[in-house]
């Protein structure tokens, strides 16, 4: 049963809701839980006839998101929004610099600024500095380019009712960066997770390597398969699983290369096609798991492996620093190198008593930080009440 309150909400998507990344699976957790507190409107890329059934039936309505989303178009969905009776706009972006936030004239937030209407913002991943320009231009160019940038984010930091981050290292990274701006930033940790669901401590488990994760170069998978290739002969049982999708054929060609010789990649799963209960099995399974990543908002898949007892290794990458704890529930190294990564394999696949502690601590290191799909949303609510308007 809903909430009788007033407040109607829009939960803005700028990925398709459907798709299998971090940002993507909690936008669907949000939209299924939130309806308890709020009426909601869910706006995201998909057609309108392409959302599942599950979701039309709690939140209130579903309005597909212009594309382009222009600062025209985010006129037009203002005026939509408020005939569907909304308040408050909550966006959800995938980096500090989505949604054109680089740009004044062409961020579409622009016409929310102009029409007053209010509008919060969750960042799920405050990645390098310069990701607000292409890796490819030249440095110079960033640097005429940044105090215009610099700018504009700015600008729509301070006009918004607030922007979540979803760890303390990225709530770090903004009030440093927008220093001027501290006071309006805050962090909500963002999880899946259930304690109902938590494994016995019995569980049956196989001498594998998992990786979970949309295969990009800031997942780092290429390094994995790198170190995997270095070390397989060391640890000759130990098979290494990834399962996602991978993001570009470039990406994948990179990423199967260090494995293609026929030894090594009979000891190799490729999975870009897993089912949500597939991954959860992957995860029940697994000795260990691994996240080679350059740059994570939070790293949901390793709060996912520790919840569920798998013995971790990880990059420190940003937020997964909030996850892991070196020694105490798993192993860190440091990120873009294939041979640290590689030695922590090694270490960790011969020594059981560690993968046992490890395993032990992981699910009560999550909840201990209050990591779980009840609190985010009960978090977002709080907030949501909290809104001066």
């Amino acid at each position: 049963m809903r909430h009788p309150s007033p407040l109607r909400i829009a939960l803005i998507m700028d990925c398709p809701l459907l798709q299998n990344g971090g940002v993507e699976l909690l936008g669907r957790a949000l939209s299924l839980n939130l309806p308890t507190y709020f009426p909601i409107v869910l706006v995201t890329p998909e057609p309108e006839n392409c959302i599942p059934q599950s979701y039309l039936e709690v939140i209130d309505a579903h309005i597909s998101l212009p594309s382009p989303f222009t600062v025209s178009a985010a006129a037009n969905l203002v005026k939509s929004l408020r005939k569907q009776g909304v308040q408050l706009a909550h966006f959800h972006l995938g980096g500090t610099y989505s949604l054109k936030l680089r740009s004044y004239f062409r961020c579409p937030l622009r016409a929310f600024v102009e029409s007053a209407f209010p509008y919060l913002i969750t960042n799920h991943g405050v990645f390098g500095f310069y990701g607000y320009c292409g890796a490819t231009q030249p440095l110079l160019f960033k640097w005429a380019v940044l105090p215009y940038f610099y700018t504009s984010r700015s600008y729509f930091i301070a006009k918004s009712k607030g922007e979540w981050m979803v760890s303390k290292n990225d709530l770090a990274k903004m009030q440093r960066w927008f220093w001027p701006l501290k006071h309006r930033f805050g962090v909500i940790y963002h999880s899946l997770m259930k304690p109902s669901n938590r494994l016995p401590s019995n569980s049956v488990r196989k001498k594998r390597f998992l990786c979970v994760g949309t295969v990009g170069h800031r997942k780092g998978q290429w390094l994995l398969t790198q170190a995997f290739a270095e070390v397989q002969e060391q640890i000759p049982e130990w098979r290494l699983t990834i399962v996602g999708r991978f993001a570009t054929e470039e990406l994948k060609i990179k990423t199967l290369a260090p494995i293609s010789h026929p030894s090594i990649l009979k000891k190799v799963d490729i999975i870009d096609n897993a089912t949500d209960q597939e991954v959860e099995d992957f995860y029940k399974t697994s000795e260990i798991f691994v996240i080679p990543s350059l740059e994570e908002g939070l790293g949901l898949t390793l709060q996912e492996a520790l919840f569920y007892g798998c013995a971790c290794i990880s990059t420190r990458a940003g937020g997964t620093e909030d996850l892991v704890e070196d020694g105490d529930n798993g192993i860190m190294v440091n990120r873009g190198s294939a041979k640290e990564l590689g030695d922590a394999m090694v270490r960790l696949a011969r020594d059981s008593a560690l993968r046992e502690k490890f395993a032990s601590r992981g699910p009560s290191s999550i909840t201990e930080k209050e990591m779980t799909m009840d609190l985010m949303v009960k978090k977002y609510a709080e907030i949501y009440r909290n809104i001066p308007f």
